[in-house]
């Protein structure tokens, strides 16, 4: 059994989780890449959750235009309430379905912490089908998700997965997210090895360019100037030698002038 992300309780103790290592070691990471990017004006944000990542995105960029979609209402509404910017069209879907939206219309599209969350190998697949239809040539992806080879290290906010245990793909687990002043969040999501990852964006007929599997202290350096000043005095865990997350980075193939 899956978490039940559209339970109103779920959603609004996750939008309390402290993400600052999700922060400073992929979203930032995200960020820099899609404004180091000048081709990139439309952006989908595929299971915005809160709207943390598409807002930060919105803000720093007036000529941005977001789709946020996300399968909970009580996410959007949170999204809406905290995170409502003019350039941002927030869309609830059912069944990953993005019907509403053009093929070869989107320049970039950025997906943090969907996968871990389904079960289905398929359902997954069918979700980088679409990503491809909807991407234009030579248009990018950029997904963030749970390090296959994290489960079960305890980081200083988060553990995901059992100490010591081999999971299976597809199998699930259990994600514990710290909560100041409450209960931990308790989420149960699924295992995915990288090379699910690979085989789902090669099926899409899309072409994987770089994976990045960064720790605190190999972050680029402007990052990691950048999280050491505001957390000078944070006692960092296993972040500091240990990836928690990937990012890997896809493109659409461009056609070839003949």
């Amino acid at each position: 059994m899956g978490t039940s992300w559209k339970e109103q309780e779920v959603s609004e103790a996750f939008n309390q989780y402290n993400d600052m290592l999700e922060n400073i070691l992929g979203y930032e990471v995200i960020l820099d890449m899609v404004r180091n990017d000048k081709t990139i004006t439309k952006i989908l944000d595929f299971g915005c959750g809160p709207g943390k990542v598409c807002a930060k995105l919105a803000s720093s960029n007036e000529n941005y235009r977001i789709i946020a979609v996300d399968q909970s209402e009580n996410m959007l509404s949170i999204a809406k309430k905290y995170r409502g910017l003019s350039n941002i069209q927030y869309q609830l879907v059912e069944n990953n379905d993005l019907s509403f939206i053009e093929s070869d219309s989107i320049d970039c599209i950025i997906t943090c912490f969907v996968f871990i969350n389904n079960s289905d190998y398929y359902k997954i697949q069918f979700i980088f089908k679409e990503f491809e239809r909807v991407l234009r040539k030579g248009g990018k992806l950029i997904v963030l998700d749970s390090h296959p080879e994290a489960a079960g290290v305890a980081f200083s906010t988060f553990t995901n997965g059992k100490e010591d245990k081999n999971y299976e793909i597809g199998e699930n687990k259990t994600q514990s997210l710290k909560i100041q002043g409450h209960p931990n969040l308790v989420l149960h999501d699924w295992y995915w090895s990288k090379s699910c990852y690979m085989d789902w964006i090669k099926n899409a007929n899309l072409q994987v360019q770089i994976t990045h599997e960064y720790t605190v202290q190999n972050l680029p350096s402007a990052i990691f100037e950048k999280c050491i000043c505001q957390y000078k005095d944070y006692n960092w865990g296993r972040e500091w030698d240990k990836a928690p997350f990937i990012i890997i980075v896809a493109t659409k193939e461009s056609e070839v002038s003949l």
